[in-house]
Parts: structure tokens; C-alpha cells; sequence
């Protein structure tokens, strides 16, 4: 077999096969979701200059004694190709994702690397694709590049823990941009990033070192007062992996004092009270377990009483009460409370959801747990108990054991 000479021409075809292959910009007027009619004519040539650019790689390495200290960086292009390829968009067909399993493939042979978490693993290879993305991600530009937003959280989710710590100036401005949008979607989007660069960051002073978790904090302390119902768990799932991170590196010695868990609480019982939705009230039950583990939420046992009580008397959405149930026995166990108006408020409406789930078939998981909840408070403040348990219509209703 004849060699391919490795020489200007190669990579000036190279070059045009790769830019041509990369999304363009879809929209020159307004900001709008973009549909597959944007890309009909890329998409039309695509398959064909992929093809074209995985040959081109397979004859690179069957002349590896022909490269240079210049050729890998001729591929930093190819890295956001598959970026903006590996999965289904309006700019790409089934056929395109495999052919850019393809790239993957001959980019980790030459690279001598097993996956694309090893070759961007080199801090060159991973700052030259972001710096290549970046004109695409500024605040005015990433809604035309929905290819290079996809390609963004492709190269985080690549990165092997926790070396996004290494970069978290150049990554974290795009994850804040798209989180700050109007559209859910968007934030959803922003907020996976947000939370993935957090995870990278976590047991590290990193975010503390340049104030970015004060910066991330008070973007989603914002969110957290107009969220909508399907990001309220994954948004305070990422308070409270952000808020795990700066306890660690609290200076202050102050254990006991006012936290950030505590102003996250406050906010989260305002919402559960305010709440009518039951997939909202749902969300932030789930929610407040993780809250309960870390604030100090003895504070707030008189308003958590009040709020549970609520959630514990609905027997229209159980799987809501049941969570109620489980924050009514976390709280115990946690907190021991003992405020005689907590038991005799929680008492009082464990012992009408008792009462509702005795004359229902099919809920028998939710009683048990409800009667466990009462025998909790038996142990705890007996005195409160006693006179109710001996009436005998209610003693049969709480089967106690």
C-alpha cells in the first residue's frame, strides 16, 4: 500500500472537512428553540464529511512516522465534533451518533488512550476544546450554538472526578448563564452543570478560594423562590451538595451558630406551607429529608410540627404522607423534641390518618408506618399519650404494639 503523504494538503482538507462538520450557528434574527428544518442542508452533507474525516484519521495512523508535535492539536476540532454528535438532536440522525463512535475510536488510538476521559484527562487538550467553545457559550451567543451548549456538558460529564476542580473559573460562568434562563429546560440543563462541577469540587477549598460558592449559592438562592415542580429536588439536591462543601470549609469554628442550612430551611418551609400542588408538596417532603440530617432544625420544631401535622392528615396523595411519616420519625430520632404542643399536634393527626387508612383496603404499608410513628411518640412523652390511648375506640384503631 502506497503511503498518504502527511503534508499541508492533507490538513488543509482536513480542516475543511472538520469545519464543515461542526454545527453551525442556527438562527440569525431571534431566540427561539431550534427545529431540524435549521439544519437541513448541514445535515444533508454531514454523514458524508464524517465519513471523509474518519478515513482521513485512519490514513494518520497508518503513517504515525509522518506526525509532528502539531498533529494532535490538529484534532482538538474532531473532540467537539463528537461533543456536539453523541447523542439525538435536531441536527443529527442515528446514523451520525454511531459514525461519531467512530471518531471516538481512532481519536483514542492515536491519542494512545482508552476513552475520551483519558485523552481530555491533559489539561491542554481539555483547555484548547473549552477555548474553542467559548465564543459560543457567551451570554449573547449560546442560545444560537445549541450543538456547543450540548457539547459543554458532554466534555463535564466526561472529566474524571475531581479534575474539573482545575478549571472551575473557565467552566462555571457558561453553567451559571444557562441556569439563569427563563426556560425550564435551560435550567434543568444549567443546574445538571452546576451540580456536576460542585461533585468535582467537593472535600476542596477550590469554590471557596475565588468566593465561586457564594456566587453559585446566591443563583440558586434565587431559583429556589420561583422553581418549578420537576427541578425542586435536583435544585436542592445541588444546595445541599454546595452547602456540604462550604461547611467543610467553614473558618468560623462556629458549629451552633446561624447556617446556610438554616436559611435554606426557612426558605423550604415557606414553600411547603404555601404549597396546594401535590407533586410540589411531594418534591419538597422529599426535599427536606436531606435538610433535616444537616440544619439545626430543633429551631423550627414548632413550625416543623405544624407543617407535618398537615402533610400526615392527607390521605388523598399518600405517597406524600408517606414521606410525612418518614420525616415525622426522622425528626424523633434526630431531635427527640420535647415540646409537649409538638407530640399533641402530630399525635392528633397521625391518629385521623390512622383513622381515614382502617376504613381503606390496600394501604396497609402506610398504617404500619403511621402506627410506628405513634409508638414513637408513646415512648417518647407517655404522659401525652396515656389519656387518649385509654379510650377504647381509638386503641383499636391504633394497633399498638
Amino acid at each position: 500500500m502506497d503511503k498518504k503523504k502527511i503534508d499541508v494538503t492533507f490538513w488543509d482538507e482536513f480542516e475543511k472537512k472538520v469545519d464543515c462538520s461542526l454545527v453551525p450557528r442556527f438562527s440569525q434574527d431571534t431566540v427561539r428553540p431550534c427545529t431540524e428544518e435549521d439544519f437541513q442542508d448541514y445535515t444533508f452533507n454531514l454523514e458524508n464529511n464524517l465519513r471523509r474525516i474518519i478515513s482521513m484519521l485512519d490514513d494518520l495512523l497508518q503513517n504515525e512516522g509522518q506526525w509532528t508535535t502539531k498533529t494532535k492539536k490538529h484534532l482538538t476540532k474532531v473532540l467537539v465534533i463528537v461533543g456536539e454528535q453523541h447523542i439525538k438532536n435536531a441536527w443529527n440522525t442515528s446514523s451520525c451518533i454511531e459514525l461519531s463512535n467512530e471518531l471516538i475510536s481512532r481519536l483514542c488510538r492515536i491519542f494512545k488512550h482508552e476513552s475520551v476521559t483519558e485523552i481530555i484527562k491533559d489539561d491542554d487538550t481539555f483547555v484548547s476544546v473549552l477555548m474553542f467553545l467559548r465564543p459560543r457559550l457567551l451570554n449573547d451567543t449560546w442560545k444560537f450554538y445549541p450543538a456547543a451548549v450540548i457539547c459543554y456538558k458532554w466534555l463535564l460529564e466526561c472529566m474524571k472526578k475531581p479534575l474539573l476542580k482545575r478549571h472551575v473559573p473557565e467552566i462555571l460562568p457558561t453553567a451559571l448563564i444557562i441556569f439563569d434562563d427563563y426556560v425550564a429546560e435551560n435550567q434543568a440543563f444549567g443546574l445538571d452543570c452546576i451540580n456536576i462541577i460542585i461533585e468535582h469540587c467537593q472535600k476542596s477549598r477550590c469554590l471557596r478560594n475565588l468566593n465561586h460558592d457564594e456566587v453559585i449559592y446566591q443563583a440558586l438562592e434565587k431559583m429556589m423562590y420561583k422553581v418549578t415542580p420537576e427541578l425542586i429536588v435536583p435544585l436542592y439536591a445541588c444546595i445541599s451538595n454546595l452547602l456540604e462543601n462550604m461547611e467543610l470549609c467553614n473558618d468560623s469554628g462556629n458549629k451552633f451558630g446561624w447556617t446556610k442550612y438554616d436559611e435554606v430551611l426557612i426558605i423550604l418551609l415557606d414553600n411547603m406551607e404555601l404549597q396546594s400542588k401535590f407533586e410540589c408538596r411531594y418534591a419538597y417532603a422529599v426535599s427536606l429529608k436531606k435538610f433535616l440530617k444537616f440544619s439545626n432544625s430543633g429551631k423550627q420544631i414548632k413550625r416543623l410540627a405544624r407543617i407535618l401535622s398537615e402533610y400526615c392528615e392527607n390521605t388523598i396523595d399518600l405517597k406524600t404522607t408517606d414521606v410525612a411519616l418518614d420525616l415525622v420519625k426522622m425528626l424523633m430520632s434526630t431531635y427527640k423534641p420535647i415540646n409537649v404542643n409538638f407530640y399533641s399536634q402530630v399525635y392528633s393527626s397521625l391518629l385521623k390518618l390512622c383513622l381515614e387508612l382502617s376504613l381503606r383496603k390496600n394501604v396497609n404499608d402506610i398504617h404500619d408506618k403511621a402506627c410506628e410513628c405513634i409508638n414513637l411518640l408513646n415512648e417518647s412523652c407517655p404522659h401525652v399519650s396515656k389519656e387518649i390511648l385509654d379510650n377504647d375506640v381509638i386503641r383499636s384503631v391504633v394497633r399498638t404494639t
